[in-house]
């Protein structure tokens, strides 16, 4: 949903009300109302409207706060986003959900990357590729890492 033009997520988003879907989308912080609404220091509730051809989208985007207390050499605070539709939820909850379900998702993606290609009909030599793959796929990576602090 992120890579789709604002048109199509406009789309989609319209279509998980009208269905009355529960769902949780981060928003991007594009535009000066929505870098009005993403700028203070507590975590809220508010409403945005979409705009665009058509009829205007109303939503509602829960904004929580997170303190970066020095991570990665950064301070002070930023606010997440997130279009919250059908749950009557603190917006910390929200941003765990979406937290926990975009790692599911990233994991998703490095299988997908790692995808061993074999003729073999046999699963569990195709899972124990999938597993050695996933298995090098994450000691590079920490290896990378390791790299950079030396």
């Amino acid at each position: 949903m992120a890579d789709c033009p604002a048109q199509d997520s406009k789309e989609v988003l319209s279509f998980l009300q009208n269905e009355d879907i529960p769902h949780i989308m981060p928003v991007k912080k594009y535009g000066a109302e929505m870098n009005a609404l993403l700028v203070r220091n507590r975590a809220r509730n508010a409403t945005y409207t979409m705009k665009g051809k058509g009829k205007p989208l109303y939503m509602n985007i829960a904004i929580d706060v997170q303190y970066l207390k020095g991570k990665n050499g950064k301070y002070g605070n930023i606010n997440l986003g997130y279009v919250a539709h059908g749950l009557d939820w603190k917006p910390i909850r929200i941003y765990n959900t979406y937290k926990t379900r975009f790692a599911i998702e990233a994991s998703y993606r490095i299988r997908n990357c790692v995808k061993c290609k074999t003729s073999s009909k046999n699963v569990v030599i195709r899972y124990l590729y999938a597993v050695i793959a996933l298995l090098l796929k994450t000691f590079g990576s920490c290896c990378r890492g390791l790299t950079s602090l030396w």
